[in-house]
């Protein structure tokens, strides 16, 4: 080391400055703590001075440097869960690991060349190492503490500094002392690669990521204290990845994070591993289907299979089960076998509901009566033992739907009145008004199209009698009349609309357009030779005089 006299003495200044900071800095950690922030100006500027007073560290400033910054380190610590503070604590804490890393390689010894620091090696090997294994340690926690507050180029820096130690615990390795500490040389050598791999990526540098990793391997079999950290990383990357659509990059990242979990012993690893290892398989199932082949469908196959054989968690396969199905031609009874597990075992939740929803959805393109069967089990066996409303009426509305458009219904009708009949006798079975007006238009607007005009126009009066202020339920069988080209049902459809507002404008009702396509149908009725009607000669005179009272028309 350069002594004092010959040190420069700008650095000694610089090297005296940056304790009067650290010493300010312990102060206020210790008595003002929320007042932090306002260093963060002065974090960064004297973050960079370190690296700039190595050569000019006397014996006694060392010690103060290693004073200060263990300090500094340990008040940090205790104020690791303040997140108003995280960022700057972040600051403090690298700032704290650079002091730590000055002192150390500014021992006695080190005055060779900047972080050589052999003769102190060969006058106490075992002493020397286990400081370099307390700095790695250090500098380890705070780059990756920088990292996940966002602060790179100072993770960056601090990560520089962890690189040197790792290297020269590698270096030590053949030699005794370096046997004895070997396993631990190793597990800091796994996770400086793991921040190596992550700053990369946060730094969009998937290839120096690649590089990282390749290391990693290299070096052997990642130790299990370390492989859920490996894994949770890797899977943060292929992740990010599938958002962003590169479906083949994700796969790559996502199969090494399936890997190293799946490499290790299940009791080595803690219980968060299990839920880690089921995200993973539900994103690289995922994206392997976004490229939908048969390679990828029999490789995701594989892994469920896998899945299923070590995880206490049979929902998370079957709906990955369910996932793998949904796109392809398998048949429809595989698909609702599996459905009907899920809803028999899965916890209801407003998320989980609409889950089932969907694949009922996708159960129904293949077949509506197996669709039937799947939501009466969901409506029967599940909703109607829970008071919750929301889900019933979601689920009956469903069925609704899925019976009055099924082109081939089946006994399904037969089911729906003994459905219906189980809702209605369960306590508070009252449906909400929305609820209500979404059953009147799934189930009974089609049938006055359908009926004869006598059945027809009763069925008219009896929707328009309830109708009092929503006209949702007309609007419907006016939209079914013209699909199936049934001019009289439209015109009499319109009418009750026009007389329920007296043929007047009003909120959520054009009137002047309706008078027009009222009128024209009308026309067009009275032209038609097959016309039976008498009285729309009288409903049109009706419809031009309300038409001359309104200025829209």
């Amino acid at each position: 080391m350069a002594s004092i006299s010959k040190s420069n003495p700008k650095d000694i200044t610089k090297c005296s400055s940056v304790l009067v900071f650290a010493a300010k800095l312990e102060r206020t950690l210790r008595e003002a703590v929320d007042t932090l922030p306002s260093l963060t100006a002065s974090l960064h500027e004297n973050i960079e001075k370190v690296d700039l007073i190595y050569a000019s560290a006397t014996a006694t400033k060392n010690r103060d440097l290693d004073g200060r910054g263990t300090t500094i380190w340990n008040l940090t610590s205790k104020h690791k869960d303040d997140v108003a503070l995280a960022e700057t604590l972040a600051l403090a804490r690298a700032f704290a690991c650079l002091l730590l890393d000055c002192a150390q390689q500014s021992e006695p010894g080190a005055a060779a060349s900047k972080g050589s620091p052999l003769l102190r090696f060969q006058a106490f090997p075992l002493i020397a190492t286990i400081d370099d294994i307390r700095v790695l340690k250090i500098t380890l926690k705070a780059s990756k503490w920088c990292l996940d507050k966002g602060q790179l180029g100072v993770a960056e820096k601090v990560i520089e500094r962890a690189a040197f130690y790792e290297q020269r615990l590698q270096r030590r390795l053949p030699n005794k002392v370096g046997q004895a500490l070997a396993p631990t040389s190793r597990q800091l050598a796994s996770q400086y690669h793991i921040l190596r791999i992550a700053l990369a990526w946060r730094r969009e540098r998937l290839d120096l990521a690649d590089f990282f990793f390749a290391k990693l391997n290299a070096a052997g079999t990642v130790h299990n204290t370390v492989a859920e950290e490996l894994a949770d990383i890797l899977f943060e990357i292929g992740r990010n990845q599938a958002t962003k659509q590169s479906y083949s990059t994700a796969i790559q990242w996502l199969e090494r994070a399936h890997d190293t979990l799946i490499s290790q012993i299940p009791e080595d690893l803690s219980t968060d591993a299990s839920a880690l290892r089921g995200c993973i398989v539900h994103t690289l199932v995922h994206a392997l289907l976004k490229q939908r082949s048969e390679e990828n469908n029999l490789r995701a196959w594989k892994i469920i299979q896998e899945l299923e054989k070590e995880t206490d968690n049979p929902i998370t396969v079957s709906l990955l089960k369910l996932q793998v199905l949904t796109g392809d031609q398998s048949p429809a009874q595989d698909y609702h076998e599996i459905l009907v597990q899920v809803i028999r075992q899965i916890h209801l939740s407003d998320l989980n509901v609409k889950t089932i929803l969907h694949h009922v959805h996708e159960l129904r393109r293949r077949s509506a009566r197996l669709a039937h069967t799947a939501l009466a089990a969901l409506l029967s066996e599940r909703l109607l033992a829970i008071n919750e409303i929301a889900w019933v009426e979601k689920t009956l509305i469903t069925i609704l739907w899925n019976c009055t458009t099924s082109t081939d219904p089946g006994d399904m009708t037969d089911q729906l009145e003994e459905l219906l009949s189980q809702v209605a006798s369960r306590p508070h079975s009252s449906l909400t008004t929305s609820a209500t007006h979404a059953a009147q238009i799934a189930l009974p607007a089609p049938k006055p199209v359908r009926a004869d005009r006598p059945q027809a126009t009763a069925c008219l009066d009896a929707i328009s009698a309830g109708s009092e202020t929503d006209f949702t339920l007309l609007y419907a069988c006016v939209l079914e009349a013209q699909k199936n080209g049934n001019r009289l049902t439209v015109i009499r459809a319109l009418s009750r609309v026009l007389d329920k507002r007296n043929y007047a404008t009003s909120p959520g009702l054009h009137s002047a357009t309706l008078l027009r396509t009222t009128a024209r149908l009308l026309i067009e009725e009275l032209e038609s030779q097959q016309s039976q009607e008498v009285d729309c000669s009288d409903e049109l005179c009706k419809v031009f005089e309300a038409g001359q009272s309104n200025p829209e028309t």
